[in-house]
């Protein structure tokens, strides 16, 4: 339901959780402006994750603080340097094969997690 809220107040409403888990995917290439003006073969091209990812990351780590949050990252994709100290598990296919971490984590957070 679109209750005519724009998408942060959605994203506020409905951000109330004890524990997030972002993925970060190879959605976007970059590369730092130091090489606007060199040509494309001598850009030093970056894999990057969706801006609007990157700052609801931010954010669940500034709500839930760091302990509660974990990133889920693709091989190949550019970390936020900014956000070094946090939890970080690399996948090279799929999330099922940090499955069992995850599990792990979110019953260290409180929540009800069934292993089976």
């Amino acid at each position: 339901m679109d209750e005519g809220l724009t998408i942060i107040e959605k994203f506020e409403k409905y951000s109330n959780v004890k524990y997030a888990i972002i993925l970060l995917t190879p959605d976007d290439i970059g590369f730092p402006s130091k090489y606007i003006d060199k040509p494309d073969t001598e850009r030093e091209l970056e894999l990057r994750a969706r801006q609007n990812v990157i700052f609801e990351f931010g954010y669940f780590v500034g709500k839930l603080t760091r302990k509660n949050v974990c990133c889920i990252y693709k091989e190949g994709v550019k970390l936020p340097s900014d956000l070094d100290g946090l939890i970080y598990k690399q996948v090279q296919k799929t999330v099922e094969e940090v499955g069992l971490f995850l599990m792990k984590e979110l019953k260290n957070a409180g929540l009800n997690v069934k292993f089976e």
